[in-house]
Order: C-alpha cells, then sequence, then structure tokens
C-alpha cells in the first residue's frame, strides 16, 4: 500500500520556574511575535497574549553540530536533511512558562500498512530527530551554561495520510490504533473513539483526535478540493491539540492563564462560530484535556475561607489532585471497592465532617479518592439523592460515581458480571397509566458528564482484554427493586435501548446536576429482574461477582486517567 504522509510532532516542556526565556539574554534564539499561531488554530480564537517564537541564530546551528555530525544530518539553516533524505524543520514557541517545539517533516510517501505507521510516529524511534529535539530544547533552556534537560518532555504526534490506493478493509480500526497509541484495540473501542469524533466530520475523511495526538485519513480518489480541506482541518487541529496541551500544563503547574484562555475553556463552542466543525473540535479537546475540570479546581475555596467543618483541599506542592467522591449501597459493594483499592495499596483514613463518617483513600494517580456509603434508593433523608447532597457540600468533589450492581434486561447478551455505564438515566417512577393497562414514562431522561464518558473510553483501552464486557447505554432507576419478569418486560417495552436498571441513579444526578459537579453510574449485572433467583447462595454470589467487577473497573478507569500512577 502507498500513503502520501505528514507528519507532525509537538513536544512540550515547562520551564524551571525561576527561569524565563523570553526575558533572557539568550545567544542561540532572537525573540519575536507570535501571531501566525492564532491564526493557525482557525475560527475566531483570539488570544490576548500570543506566544512568543524563538527564532534560531547561527549560534544554534553551530551548537548543533556535534549531533548533526553523529547523525549525518545536513543543512545550514532549518529545514535540515537526514540521512536516509527527509526534509525536517524546528519552530519554537514559548507560552508564558510552557516551551513548545514543533517537529515537522516535508509529505513523504510511504509503502507499507497502516499499522507499519505507528513505528514511523513515535519521535523517539527516530533517533536522529529525538536526539536533534532534545539538544534545540536543552539549548532554549540554557541557563548559566547548563544546558542539559532535567525533565523528558511530552510528545503529542499528528499524522495525516492520503491513501495513493486501494487500503486494506481494516483501515479504521488502524487509525484508532494510531491515535489511542496502542497495538491491538478492539472493536468496543473503535466504537468509542470513533463516537466521539463523528460530530466534527464532514466527508468521508476522517479526523480523530485524542488526549495522546491526532490522526487524519483520506482515502483514494477523495477529490481534490475534499482532501485539501482535510489537511487544513488537519494542521488546525494540530495547533488545537498544542493550545489544549499547553493549558493543561499550566492549570496543573498553577502557572497564570489568561481571560482568552479561560474563556476558550468554559465557552469551547462559542470560541471558534465560524466552524461548526472547529468548534467541535476544540469542544472535544476541551474534554480530551480535563481542561475545564482543571479550570475548576482554580475556582474552589481555598483552605482558608472553608469553614472548620468542611474538608479543604490537599494542600501538598505536587499539582493539585481531582477530588472523586466514590458511592456504593450494599455491604458486598463496600467491601469490593475496599479490596479493589487495598489491592493498589491504598487504606482508608476515616474523616468526620458535620458529624458524617467518610473514608478518603488519599491519593491514587491524578485523583483524590472519598468513599460513602448511601442508603437503598433515592428518597428520604438515607437515599442517594440526599446523601450525595450533603457529601458534595462537605467533601467539595469535581466527580461523583455511584459504584455497584445493577439487574440487566438480556440474560442471552449480558452474563454476570456485565459492567453497566450509563450514558443516559430515565427515571421510571413517574408513569401515566394508560387505559389499555400499557404506561408511558414521564419521569427525567438525563445524560452523564460527557468527561467521565471521556474516561470510561480511556480505561476500555487497558480493560479491553477482560472477560467482563462494559455495555454503555440507557439505564433505568427507580425507587421499586424489580424481581418481576413482566414488569421488568413491561418496562423495557416503553424504553427499549434500555441495558438494564438499578435504584439510585435518579438521587445520583439529581444531586450532582443541581451542584454542577460531574456524575456518572458504573455498575455490574448481578441479576436480571426475571424472579429466578435459584437461592439465596446463588444470589449472594452474584452480587460479590459483580460489585467485585464494579470495583476493579472503578480503579482502572483512575489508572488509565493518571499520567502519573502508583
Amino acid at each position: 500500500m502507498s500513503y502520501l504522509v505528514h507528519l507532525r510532532w509537538k513536544v512540550l516542556l515547562p520551564f524551571n520556574s525561576d527561569f524565563d526565556p523570553t526575558t533572557s539574554d539568550s545567544k542561540f534564539f532572537n525573540l519575536s511575535g507570535g501571531k501566525t499561531f492564532a491564526r493557525s488554530l482557525g475560527g475566531d480564537f483570539q488570544l490576548e497574549t500570543p506566544p512568543v517564537v524563538l527564532s534560531p541564530t547561527d549560534l544554534l546551528h553551530k551548537a548543533l553540530g556535534v549531533v548533526k555530525a553523529e547523525f549525518g544530518i545536513e543543512g545550514h539553516r532549518f529545514p535540515y536533511r537526514t540521512a536516509d533524505g527527509l526534509r525536517v524543520n524546528f519552530a519554537l514557541q514559548c507560552h508564558g512558562p510552557i516551551l513548545c517545539v514543533t517537529v515537522r517533516l516535508d509529505p513523504v510517501i510511504f509503502r507499507g500498512t497502516i499499522a507499519d505507521l505507528a513505528q514511523i510516529s513515535d519521535l523517539k524511534k527516530h533517533k536522529a530527530l529525538w536526539s536533534l529535539t532534545r539538544k534545540i530544547s536543552a539549548l532554549a533552556l540554557v541557563k548559566k551554561g547548563d544546558a542539559s534537560l532535567r525533565r523528558e518532555p511530552q510528545v503529542l504526534p499528528a499524522i495525516h495520510i492520503k491513501a495513493m490506493e486501494a487500503v486494506e478493509t481494516e483501515w479504521l480500526a488502524q487509525l484508532v490504533s494510531l491515535v489511542t497509541g496502542h497495538a491491538e484495540v478492539s472493536q468496543e473501542i473503535v466504537d468509542s473513539v470513533v463516537e466521539k469524533n463523528e460530530p466534527h466530520q464532514l466527508d468521508l475523511t476522517r479526523l480523530l483526535v485524542d488526549k495522546q495526538g491526532i490522526s487524519a485519513f483520506v482515502p483514494r480518489n477523495t477529490s481534490a478540493s475534499a482532501a485539501r480541506a482535510s489537511l487544513a482541518r488537519f494542521e488546525s487541529a494540530t495547533a488545537m491539540l498544542q493550545l489544549a496541551a499547553v493549558l493543561r500544563l499550566k492549570l496543573r503547574s498553577g502557572a497564570a492563564i489568561t481571560d482568552d484562555e479561560r474563556a476558550a475553556i468554559l465557552y469551547p463552542r462559542e470560541t471558534v462560530t465560524s466552524s461548526v466543525s472547529g468548534s467541535r473540535v476544540w469542544s472535544l479537546f476541551v474534554i480530551e484535556f480535563s481542561l475545564s475540570i482543571w479550570l475548576g479546581k482554580r475556582s474552589l475555596p481555598s483552605e482558608s475561607s472553608q469553614t472548620s467543618q468542611a474538608l479543604p483541599m490537599s494542600t501538598s506542592s505536587q499539582p493539585e489532585p481531582i477530588r472523586v467522591l466514590l458511592f456504593t449501597v450494599t455491604p458486598p459493594e463496600t467491601r469490593a471497592l475496599h479490596n479493589a483499592l487495598r489491592s493498589i495499596g491504598r487504606e482508608p483514613t476515616l474523616k468526620k465532617i458535620n458529624g458524617f463518617s467518610y473514608q478518603n483513600f488519599g491519593r491514587v494517580g491524578d485523583f483524590e479518592v472519598f468513599h460513602q456509603i448511601s442508603g437503598m434508593g433515592s428518597g428520604g433523608i438515607d437515599g442517594s439523592q440526599e446523601s450525595i447532597r450533603r457529601s458534595i457540600e462537605a467533601v467539595k468533589p469535581q466527580a461523583v460515581l455511584m459504584v455497584g450492581i445493577a439487574f440487566g434486561v438480556k440474560p442471552e447478551k449480558q452474563p454476570i458480571g456485565t459492567i453497566l455505564v450509563a450514558k443516559q438515566i430515565q427515571t421510571y417512577d413517574l408513569q401515566r397509566v394508560n387505559a389499555d393497562g400499557s404506561i408511558t414514562l414521564r419521569g427525567d431522561k438525563v445524560t452523564a458528564s460527557g468527561m467521565l464518558l471521556n474516561w470510561v473510553s480511556h480505561a476500555e483501552i487497558t480493560w479491553c482484554q477482560s472477560s467482563a464486557k462494559i455495555r454503555k447505554g440507557l439505564v433505568l432507576s427507580g425507587e421499586k427493586l424489580i424481581d418481576n419478569r413482566d414488569y421488568r418486560d413491561q418496562l423495557v417495552k416503553v424504553a427499549p435501548e434500555a441495558i438494564g436498571g438499578e435504584m439510585e441513579g435518579a438521587g445520583l444526578y439529581a444531586a450532582s446536576q443541581l451542584a454542577n459537579v460531574h456524575w456518572l453510574l458504573v455498575k455490574a449485572v448481578c441479576d436480571w429482574a426475571d424472579g429466578n433467583k435459584d437461592s439465596e447462595t446463588q444470589k449472594d454470589e452474584y452480587q460479590e461477582i459483580a460489585a467485585k467487577i464494579a470495583a476493579e473497573f472503578i480503579v482502572e478507569m483512575l489508572r488509565a486517567n493518571s499520567e502519573a500512577f502508583p
């Protein structure tokens, strides 16, 4: 197979807190304005403070002489030519305390499969390019003669592929593999990545964005105008990738952000008004890089402004963790969750706030994890709605997840332990009973947090080898404990897209949504609400199995969505 390939890499590195290259007298770079970056974003991006461009001087090219000689690289100025004939250019920009080096290859003809492109899209496997990138980055950070890197840069690839002939039938799965950075992906992962990217697609070309990078594809026989438009969207998305990564580094490190950067996070759709596709791409980047939640942490009250009864945020020198509150109801659910967290070395500490007890498991990767127990159902003073409302007020989490057991609706397709992720919740208690005995549901039908559903998608990548399947869809929620096949089937008839049901989700969404907190329900199937439990022993066994699987998947979510994990 033959492809025309455009390759870019965004290489990001924070400066040391006591060094600002834009105010230093560097002999390797001249400084200039960066308005072209704002234009490269497309749409109506207005950057109040554009990045500072670091333009190389003759001394930089001389300083690179040793690396160039070692790898047979030719050229007195950018672009250089590598020993295998590739032309490569470097561009450096400073976004406040963040350095971004863009490594850009001229288009090349590649012969092989799309899967083979995984090798050339890894910058670190290009020894010459990687050595040059590291040396250039070190010289940009040079201080008092020290031109060494103190930390490893973050590398985000972007690849645009145009087919020159008929391609293999699995090209979409291979494109997903490229963008996620995983050699093998299940069909569920392919579907998940394609689904989240579907809103910004315009034609038969494909642009897939992820927090790991970008991959784009143009099929053979695509018109010249559509191919050019695809490449333009790719270039714009690559600039958005840079901005999103920079903003996350700024927010995580506590660096200042401008009002226009804050607005781009809070109002992504309004940030790009001249392009519907561009608006949707930027909105997806905001979700992928968790920008709204990191920005939300800036808005939380400080420790000194909280009452003595409220739990303060961590005051460690590390980047602030994302505070997550996990809820269980039954003893099997609680035991399973504690065991899953203990399996990664986390023991709970009891915290009392306003007389109520909470379990604090401390730092788990990028998260600070708390656990609370709710009564059964959503109503009453001990039900999920009041328990979650009270706990949000005390713990001040950014996300609340209900974890545990549920009933399935399709025994032949949902074995015990099947994980149900509620993309939507439909309450079923409020209903109209019609003259013919049928019912019409009149309760709320609400959608879960897009950010938390994104966390699920990334957890699926590493969970895909497990025998416990993940099903995402509509989950029914109500006060009735259902163990009657006829009633279950009646509910499914009026909500045919339902994948299962349980009793606490209605309270979860009501309390969380009113408090403007991200929420998600993740439960595993322990029965099918059909009245056919063989014995009390089997019932207990199935609940233990389901609770264990749901809890283990929650821990996998925390692991998969952490940049560092213990």
